[in-house]
């Protein structure tokens, strides 16, 4: 049971044509650094690995008009590792509209809301060549319940996401979007806080500057061609964790690559205020960029729920491994 993937910053996009937005009726700028809207001339595309029978997707999103004109009939699409769609998320007449595509095309309608935003989970469970089912909640409330559509045809578990607004009326619109995380366990009750690095902290043995660590542009970063170099970092927004919060886990997610020669490995590390070192197993890296994520549902320093006290003090990092 894992998250498998986040969509909060432009690096987690294999695409993204949206605008950076602020309004505070779409997104909680205390939770995630980044929103963004989307009009007819915008989209984006994501991908994640390749999951076995059951996906949720977890996410905050919003619309600006229930205009009766605006007929977009795939709005947000999902396909198979082999390149089959087969879900699909319609904006349509004030409505959002869900399709299964399989042996047959099956949907589901419930009214949109505009003006604010909204937490979506989605559940898509593929019963082997069977059957597709599918479950959706907003803002905890069932409005999808077990759409289901023969599956003879082999379709699989949804790898990529898109949203392409097709419909070109002369109006405007916005469809808004942002904390999103891609699991194979329920996601329902959950709420995205995103941290991200500020500065180095304590540890600043890598090179180059801790700015290049975010901001989505996967040509930035650092480097270290030292064994066990530390690289630690203080993080956005812990000032917004409220007092004796439940912290259901920590998770860090980094892109890295090695060089064509020299060290192969890093892992990620805590640092802590006492001050305790907590390293996790290493990961090997690839000639190419890849995404890797490590939870922490309990705090490693001290083996029980993580609270806030202890978040307000903490620094995390990476550690260059041979």
């Amino acid at each position: 049971m894992a998250i498998v993937k986040f969509l909060c910053e432009e690096s987690d996009f294999n695409s993204l044509e949206g605008v950076v937005d602020t309004n505070s009726s779409y997104w909680d700028s205390t939770r995630t650094e980044t929103g963004w809207y989307f009009t007819y001339t915008d989209s984006f595309v994501a991908t994640w690995p390749v999951l076995a029978n059951d996906v949720w997707f977890h996410f905050r999103m919003g619309q600006s008009t229930s205009n009766t004109l605006w007929d977009d009939t795939r709005a947000f699409r999902f396909n198979d590792i082999d390149g089959n769609q087969m879900m699909a998320l319609g904006i349509e007449n004030g409505t959002h509209v869900w399709r299964l595509f399989g042996d047959t095309t099956t949907s589901a309608t419930y009214t949109a809301v505009v003006g604010t935003g909204q937490i979506f989970d989605v559940q898509l469970v593929k019963n082997g060549t069977t059957d597709f089912t599918l479950n959706v909640w907003r803002d905890g409330v069932l409005v999808v319940n077990a759409l289901t559509t023969g599956n003879t045809v082999d379709y699989d578990i949804p790898v990529s996401w898109t949203l392409n607004l097709l419909d070109t009326s002369p109006q405007t619109y916005r469809v808004y979007f942002n904390e999103c995380v891609i699991a194979d366990e329920d996601t329902r009750g959950w709420r995205l806080r995103q941290h991200l690095p500020t500065a180095f902290g304590v540890d600043t043995d890598w090179i180059g500057d801790a700015n290049g660590v975010v901001g989505g542009n996967m040509g930035n970063g650092i480097i270290s061609d030292t064994l066990d170099d530390l690289a630690g970092f203080g993080v956005s927004n812990i000032e917004n964790l409220p007092v004796a919060v439940v912290v259901d886990r920590v998770v860090l997610q980094t892109y890295a690559q090695r060089g064509a020669t020299g060290l192969a490995k890093f892992n990620h590390f805590f640092r802590y205020d006492t001050p305790t070192y907590d390293h996790d197993a290493d990961h090997t890296l690839a000639l190419s960029t890849e995404m890797f994520i490590d939870e922490y549902p309990t705090s490693p320093d001290t083996g029980v729920a993580w609270t806030d006290t202890e978040m307000a003090g903490i620094q995390f990092g990476v550690r260059s491994r041979t």
